[in-house]
C-alpha cells in the first residue's frame, strides 16, 4: 500500500468516526472528490478514468447526505454540482 492509499484510508476512517451520519456521508464525499481531483491532475495513463470513478463515488455520498440533510444547508448540493461540472468538462 503506497502513501496516498494510506492517507485515503485514514481520511475515510476519520470521516466514518464522526458522530453525525450527515457529516460522515458529506466528508466521505469530500475525500472521494479530492481523490478525483488528484487523479485528474495526475499524468498517469488512465488517470482520467480513475477520476471519473472517484467523482461518481463522491456524488453518491453527496446524494445520500442530501437525503438526510438536517439543516437544509446547500453545501452538499454545491459539491455534487462541482463533481458533475468537472465530469462534463473532462469526459
Amino acid at each position: 500500500m503506497n502513501k496516498n492509499q494510506v492517507k485515503f484510508k485514514m481520511a475515510i476512517h476519520t470521516a466514518q468516526e464522526l458522530k453525525d451520519q450527515y457529516a460522515q456521508l458529506y466528508y466521505s464525499g469530500i475525500v472521494h472528490e479530492r481523490q478525483g481531483n488528484a487523479s485528474l491532475q495526475s499524468s498517469n495513463p488512465g488517470s482520467d478514468f480513475d477520476a471519473y470513478e472517484w467523482y461518481l463515488e463522491a456524488m453518491d455520498f453527496y446524494e445520500k447526505a442530501d437525503e438526510i440533510n438536517p439543516s437544509g444547508n446547500e453545501d452538499v448540493v454545491l459539491r455534487w454540482n462541482t463533481c458533475a461540472r468537472i465530469i462534463m468538462e473532462n469526459h
